[in-house]
């Protein structure tokens, strides 16, 4: 993490990290018979909770994709 992150809720300092995976994955919607998917990181306060931000794994998947 380039940045030092806080938490806005509480102030804390001390983020942790984590995945979102499997079936909570991001799709491309409406989804289609070969779907494109990524994991979602999270950084959240280790102190309450709150999600600070979220990033998708692999934004490259979805960039020929059409709506």
């Amino acid at each position: 993490m380039n940045k030092k992150l806080s938490c806005p809720d509480c102030g804390s300092m001390e983020v942790k990290v984590g995945r979102q995976t499997y079936y909570a994955r991001l799709s491309n919607y409406p989804v289609k018979l070969f779907n494109r998917d990524s994991d979602i990181e999270y950084y959240f306060c280790a102190k309450c909770g709150t999600i600070i931000k979220q990033v998708v794994l692999n934004p490259e998947r979805f960039n020929d994709y059409e709506q």
